[in-house]
C-alpha cells in the first residue's frame, strides 16, 4: 500500500517532539534547546531523516500562529496600562538603541540603508518563546526582572507585528512611502480599534453560548475557529496570518474566558512550537557554519556582548538593582524566533541578500541554543548581588 512521504516526516517530527519533551521533563533541562538540537540532528544537513524542510513548513507556521495568539492572549489592555512604563519606555529604548547601533555598523560595512535598518531591527530582537519558557520553568516570571524582561519582549512582539505589515507593502516598490509606511500604520490602528469593539461586543456572547453546554469539543472547536479564521481573514486582505493570530489573542484577552482558552490550547501550542523549533535547528548547516565560521562567530558573540552592554545602562534608568539588570540583559542578549519570521520576507523583497540572510539565520539559531547557558551564567553572577524582590502587589497586573 502506498503512502505519502510527508506522513513519514510527520511521524518523525512528532516522535522527536515527544521524545525531547519526555527527556527534558526527566532531566530538568530546557526543552527548547532539546528541540533545536533534535532538529539539527534529524535535518537535511546531518542524518537526513527529514530530508526536506518544506515538509514541516506548514506545521511550523501553525505553531508560530499559536505562539502569536498566546502572546496576544497575554496582552489585555489592563496589562499594558500597568506595565506601560517598561513596555513603551524600556522596550522602545532597547529596540531603538540596539537597532541604531547595528544599523550604523551595517552601513559602515557597505550595506545600503534599507538592508542596514532591516539588519538592525532583526538583531535587536530576542526570543520570546525561549525566554518565557525559561522564566516559567525557573519560577522567575513573577520576580521584578521577570516582569521587566516580559515587558521588553512584549514591545519587541509589537514591533515584529508592525514590521511584518510594513514589509508586505515593500513587495511593490511603486507603492511609494504612503503605502509602504503610512497605510500599514493606519491599517494597524483600525485593526486595534476592531479588537476593542469586537472583543467587548462579540466574543463574550459567543463564548457564553459555547460554555453553556459544557462540551469540551465545542469550546475547543470554537477557539480553533477563532484563531485560524482570523488568521485566514487577515491573509485574505493582504496582512500576515501571524498578525491575525495576534489580533485573535487580543480579542480573547478582553474576555473572562481567557484562562480557559489558554488552558485548552497549551498542549497544541507546546507540541507545534516544538516542531517549529526543530525546523529552526534543521536550517543550521554545519558545513555553512564551518565555511563562514569567523563571520558567524563574530556576529554571534559580538551581538550578544553589544546587546548586554546596551541593555545594562538602559535597565538602570528604570531599575537600580544589579541582580535585575544582569538577568534582564543576559536573557535579552540572544536572537529570537522572529528573526526567521522577518528574514524570509525581507529576502523575498530584495532587502537582504541570500548570503546575509543565511548568516543571520544561522547566528540566530545558535544564539537561541545559548539562551539557557546565558541564564545560568547571569544567575551565577547575580549571587554576588542582593536577590531581586518579588514584584509588589501594586506593580503587578491582575492575572485573574
Amino acid at each position: 500500500m502506498s503512502y505519502p512521504p510527508q506522513l513519514t516526516d510527520l511521524l518523525v517530527l512528532l516522535s522527536a517532539s515527544v521524545s525531547v519533551a519526555f527527556v527534558a521533563s526527566r532531566l530538568k533541562f530546557s526543552a527548547t534547546l532539546g528541540y533545536l538540537l533534535a532538529g539539527l540532528l534529524i535535518g537535511p544537513f546531518a542524518l537526513r531523516i527529514v530530508p526536506n524542510i518544506e515538509t514541516s513548513k506548514l506545521i511550523s507556521e501553525v505553531g508560530l500562529i499559536f505562539l502569536l495568539f498566546t502572546i496576544g492572549l497575554e496582552l489585555p489592555f489592563q496589562r499594558l496600562q500597568v506595565l506601560r512604563r517598561y513596555v513603551f519606555g524600556l522596550g522602545s529604548l532597547q529596540v531603538v538603541c540596539t537597532t541604531a547601533f547595528f544599523s550604523i555598523v551595517a552601513l559602515s560595512l557597505g550595506f545600503d540603508t534599507e538592508a542596514s535598518i532591516a539588519i538592525g531591527i532583526i538583531l535587536s530582537l530576542s526570543s520570546t518563546s525561549v525566554v518565557l519558557q525559561i522564566l516559567s520553568e525557573k519560577g522567575d516570571f513573577h520576580t521584578r526582572f521577570g516582569r521587566i524582561t516580559f515587558s521588553v519582549l512584549l514591545f519587541q512582539d509589537l514591533v515584529v507585528v508592525a514590521v511584518l505589515v510594513s514589509i508586505s507593502f515593500f513587495r511593490d516598490p511603486s507603492n511609494g512611502i504612503f503605502y509602504a509606511l503610512v497605510y500599514p500604520l493606519m491599517k494597524s490602528l483600525v485593526g486595534l480599534a476592531c479588537v476593542v469593539i469586537l472583543g467587548r461586543l462579540a466574543l463574550k456572547p459567543i463564548y457564553r453560548h459555547l460554555s453553556l453546554g459544557d462540551t469540551p469539543e465545542l469550546f475547543m472547536g470554537g477557539t480553533l475557529l477563532v484563531i485560524l479564521g482570523t488568521s485566514y481573514l487577515t491573509a485574505m486582505v493582504g496582512i500576515s496570518m501571524e498578525l491575525g493570530a495576534f489580533l485573535a489573542g487580543m480579542l480573547l484577552a478582553e474576555t473572562e474566558y481567557r484562562h480557559k482558552v489558554e488552558e485548552n490550547i497549551r498542549p497544541f501550542r507546546g507540541l507545534l512550537l516544538g516542531i517549529f523549533f526543530m525546523t529552526i535547528g534543521m536550517k543550521v548547516d554545519p558545513r555553512f557554519v564551518a565555511h563562514e565560521i569567523s563571520t558567524i562567530t563574530g556576529l554571534l558573540f559580538g551581538a550578544i556582548f553589544i546587546k548586554i552592554m546596551i541593555m545594562l545602562p538602559l535597565v538602570r534608568i528604570f531599575q537600580r538593582d544589579w541582580n535585575v539588570k544582569l538577568k534582564t540583559a543576559f536573557l535579552l542578549s540572544t536572537g529570537g524566533e522572529f528573526v526567521f519570521v522577518l528574514v524570509t520576507p525581507a529576502q523575498d523583497v530584495g532587502i537582504i541578500e541570500p548570503q546575509t540572510a543565511q548568516i543571520l539565520l544561522t547566528a540566530a539559531a545558535l544564539s537561541m541554543m545559548l539562551t539557557p547557558v546565558l541564564y545560568k551564567l547571569a544567575h551565577g553572577l547575580s549571587r554576588y548581588f542582593p536577590a531581586p524582590k518579588k514584584i509588589e502587589q501594586q506593580d503587578s497586573e491582575k492575572s485573574h
